[in-house]
């Protein structure tokens, strides 16, 4: 399989969930316009309006303990290096601005792995499962969600557990696939043991159906990964749980 590189950063701004969307704006004001196509997975479209790009985001936006913090990965961690080296490192001379004023961003946490800021994994196939925990986690798109999740809502749970398995399923070959990688749905063994859906999530100002969950798989996976619709706005993080 090849590699994901990967890049996690906790930075000093404090920063609540419903804030993420103006601290990522505020990040892309300080990029040039190709590492900005990277890190908005977005293109100029009809108009001139933004155009979302149909792949996995290469920069995902946090609130993590109530600071801002950034994971990236592949292409996305250059962009990132770049970013703090400019922005919020000791010596950088440019100035970031948050909520039209100047803010001194500095870099709390930089994931380290054998001195170096980028963490190398394989998402191979392995013997044992793994528990992985995976935050505000959106399931569903608008297709599904009107398809499946409404008609079947009063279905008993063990159902709708077994359709939130395929989903999130379908969610970890998207990962493998943007990255290179191809493991066939059904070598993929994977099971949610407990879950608790979320009230009152909003994304754009219209509901969302959450889970909060705990699942196995036999897979190894990154740490502080993004699942599910709209990881880069803070949705569907995860973080292995250690045994």
């Amino acid at each position: 399989m090849p590699a994901i590189n990967a890049l996690w950063l906790q930075f000093n701004l404090p920063l609540r969930h419903g804030d993420i969307k103006y601290f990522r704006e505020a990040v892309l004001a300080c990029l040039p316009a190709t590492a900005k196509k990277i890190a908005s997975n977005e293109e100029a479209g009809e108009n001139g309006k933004a155009k979302q790009l149909s792949r996995y985001p290469q920069i995902q936006f946090r609130s993590y303990r109530g600071r801002a913090a950034i994971f990236a990965l592949q292409e996305g961690v250059a962009v990132m290096e770049k970013f703090i080296q400019q922005y919020a490192g000791a010596q950088s001379k440019k100035i970031f601005h948050w909520q039209h004023a100047p803010f001194p961003l500095r870099v709390l946490i930089k994931e380290k792995e054998n001195n170096s800021a980028v963490r190398h994994f394989n998402s191979k196939l392995r013997n044992e499962l793994l528990v992985y925990k995976l935050h505000t986690w959106l399931p569903f798109n608008r297709e599904n969600y009107e398809n499946w999740w409404k008609p079947n809502r009063n279905k008993p749970d063990t159902a709708k557990t077994k359709k939130l398995e395929e989903l999130l399923v379908s969610h970890l070959c998207t990962l493998i696939h943007f990255t290179g990688g191809f493991i066939p749905k059904k070598k993929i063994k994977l099971s949610i043991l407990d879950k608790d859906r979320l009230k009152k999530v909003f994304y754009k100002e219209e509901g969302q159906v959450a889970f909060d969950l705990r699942y196995t798989v036999n897979l190894e996976l990154p740490q502080y990964i993004g699942l599910g619709n709209h990881s880069a706005f803070g949705f569907g993080w995860q973080t292995k749980e250690e045994q």
